[in-house]
């Protein structure tokens, strides 16, 4: 397995409000992070690194895994811990309220992948010539949608469809998604809100199944989603795996 990382501020915005990195582990495991930071001033940006930095912080201390259920726990368990330093970073300075971000992760330990979010970040798988994306919008609009009062067109182009339901230090509790894929995959691919507004699925497909190392790849998502919109931050995790035989 591959993988890469990267941002960019975009062509509008005047600081980078999103987080990502990851570890490596162990040869084909690693833990990745990325965020998407929510405030005034660059109050955004403090709690993105806050979220990331502690939860980069606190994954790869994690207790041995005996189940799917060790792993759900231990991912809310971080995500919580997270939740409320943002919290009381807030509380101890007045330009910072209200701050939170967004948040995926995903540990992949060789053909099994866990993920969790709050947010709209996003988590795609791609195998089988098809892009699914795994995680689901935690957004006004899209609770709207799911409740019918709204079609997936009429979402897509809402004028609220970026106000959250819920974000890491604004929520409590967080009510956190668990998803498990186990199988190959030619890619998993964590985002922020900036390259999925700027690319459909089609383009990043495009993209996925050039033939450019992972490095490569990351940078094209990112150069063109820029190019494309560019009116957000932008980041890409990029994790290639074994190709999938047909």
């Amino acid at each position: 397995m591959k993988i890469d990382a990267g941002s960019d501020i975009g062509r509008v915005r005047e600081t980078n409000q999103d987080y990502v990195n990851y570890v490596i582990l162990s040869e084909n495991e690693f833990f990745c992070v990325l965020c998407d930071g929510m405030g005034g001033h660059r109050a955004g940006e403090v709690a993105s690194i806050l979220c990331g930095d502690d939860l980069m912080k606190n994954f790869p201390y994690h207790p041995h895994f005996e189940s799917d259920r060790d792993i759900q726990d231990y991912f809310a368990y971080i995500l919580e811990h997270a939740n409320h330093l943002i919290k009381s970073e807030a509380n101890q300075h007045s330009e910072y309220e209200g701050m939170g971000t967004t948040a995926v992760i995903a540990y992949i330990n060789q053909d099994h992948i866990y993920i969790s979010h709050v947010g709209d970040s996003r988590a795609y798988i791609y195998a089988h010539h098809h892009l699914v994306q795994i995680t689901e919008d935690d957004t006004l609009v899209n609770d709207l949608m799911k409740k019918g009062y709204i079609t997936p067109s009429q979402a897509k182009n809402h004028p609220k469809k970026n106000i959250l339901s819920q974000a890491v230090g604004v929520t409590a509790p967080l009510d956190i998604s668990f998803h498990k894929y186990i199988g190959a995959f030619d890619a998993l691919l964590l985002c922020s809100d900036g390259l999925y507004n700027s690319l459909n699925d089609d383009e990043i497909v495009e993209i996925l199944n050039l033939s450019m190392n992972v490095n490569e790849k990351t940078s094209t998502m990112l150069q063109q989603a820029r190019m494309l919109g560019g009116n957000d931050n932008i980041s890409v995790l990029l994790v290639e795996g074994a190709e999938v035989n047909e």
